[in-house]
C-alpha cells in the first residue's frame, strides 16, 4: 500500500512539474481596425507570414519541447500506434474517376506516399498525368487543391499550395506533352471554371465587370456619335435615369462600393483570415460585386 501510495505522489509531482514548466505565450496587445471597428489581439505576434520573427520561432520550440518532453516522459506508445495503424492501410488506394467528356480522372497514392498521384483513362488506357511527390522531395510544404479539365481535355489547371497558407496558384498541364505551359495565376481560391472555348478562365472579380461595364458604355456611345446621332440628351437622360436607379437599387449600390472600398484600401484581400462582428471566422475566398465569399 505505501509503495502505491509512493508512486502515485511521483506521477502526480511529474504531471505537476509538467504543467509548471509548460511554455506560456506573452499577451502583446496589437490594435486591429477594420470598417471602423476595433478589435484587439494580444497573440497577433505569433502570425509570422515569412517565418522569421525569432520571438516566434523561439516561442515554438519551446513549445515542440514541451510536447516532446512530455511525450517522453508519459509514453503514449506513438511510435507503436503508428506502425499499427499504416500496417493496415492498403498498400494503394484509387480514388472514384471524375468523367469528363471521353476521358476518366482520379488519384491512386501507395501507403509510403504523401500526396496522390494524378491520372486519367481513356478506352482502358491509363495514363500518369502528375505526380506530386516528386515536387514535395524539393520544398516543405506542398499540396494540390484539385485538377479541373478543360471541355475538350486538351488542358487541365491544377491548383497548387506551396506554403500550407491555402492560397493558390493555378498552373495549366498540357496532358500530351505532361508538362506545364508558362500560364499561372496567383493568388486565387483554388477553383477553377473553364470558358466555353477552353481557352480562359472566366473572371468575377469586381475590377473585370467595371472595366467591361465602362468599355462597353463608351464603344456604344461613340458608335452613335459616327452615325451623327448627339449622345449629349442621351448623357442627360442617363443621368437622371442613374439619380433614379441609384434611389431604388441603395443597398445593392451600397455593396458595391463597399466591395470597391474593400480592394481600394487593402484592408482585406483574397486569402486573408477574417472574423465578423457576429463571431463568423473564414478565410476569403473571393470579393464579387455584392458578397465577399468567406470559406470555413
Amino acid at each position: 500500500m505505501k509503495k502505491a501510495f509512493l508512486l502515485l505522489i511521483l506521477i502526480n509531482t511529474s504531471c505537476t512539474t509538467m504543467i509548471e514548466n509548460k511554455p506560456e505565450a506573452k499577451k502583446i496587445p496589437f490594435n486591429l481596425t477594420a470598417h471602423n471597428d476595433t478589435r484587439i489581439d494580444n497573440y497577433y505576434w505569433l502570425r509570422d507570414d515569412s517565418r522569421s520573427d525569432v520571438a516566434m520561432l523561439n516561442y515554438l520550440k519551446e513549445e515542440n519541447h514541451y510536447k516532446a518532453k512530455w511525450f517522453e516522459e508519459n509514453k503514449p506508445y506513438t511510435a507503436e500506434l503508428i506502425e499499427k495503424y499504416v500496417s493496415q492501410l492498403p498498400k494503394e488506394e484509387v480514388s472514384h474517376p471524375r468523367i469528363n467528356g471521353d476521358f476518366k480522372y482520379f488519384t491512386k497514392i501507395n501507403n509510403n506516399e504523401q500526396l496522390k498521384r494524378i491520372y486519367r483513362s481513356s478506352n482502358q488506357n491509363e495514363e500518369l498525368l502528375y505526380d506530386p511527390n516528386i515536387k514535395l522531395q524539393n520544398q516543405e510544404y506542398y499540396d494540390i487543391y484539385g485538377i479541373f479539365p478543360s471541355n475538350d481535355n486538351e488542358l487541365i489547371a491544377l491548383s497548387e499550395d506551396n506554403n500550407g497558407r491555402r492560397v493558390y496558384s493555378i498552373k495549366f498541364l498540357e496532358p500530351l506533352s505532361k508538362t506545364f505551359n508558362e500560364q499561372v495565376i496567383e493568388g486565387t481560391s483554388g477553383k477553377v471554371v473553364w470558358s466555353k472555348n477552353n481557352k480562359s478562365l472566366p473572371s468575377t472579380g469586381i475590377f473585370k465587370g467595371l472595366i467591361n461595364a465602362t468599355i462597353f458604355s463608351l464603344g456604344f456611345l461613340f458608335v452613335l456619335q459616327s452615325f451623327g446621332i448627339s449622345i449629349t440628351p442621351l448623357i442627360t437622360a442617363l443621368g437622371v435615369g442613374g439619380l433614379a436607379v441609384s434611389l431604388a437599387l441603395k443597398d445593392t449600390l451600397s455593396d458595391l462600393f463597399g466591395g470597391i472600398n474593400i480592394i481600394l484600401s487593402k484592408t482585406m484581400k483574397e486569402g486573408d483570415y477574417v472574423e465578423l462582428s457576429n463571431g463568423y471566422q473564414g478565410y476569403v475566398k473571393n470579393i464579387g460585386w455584392r458578397y465577399t465569399t468567406i470559406q470555413e
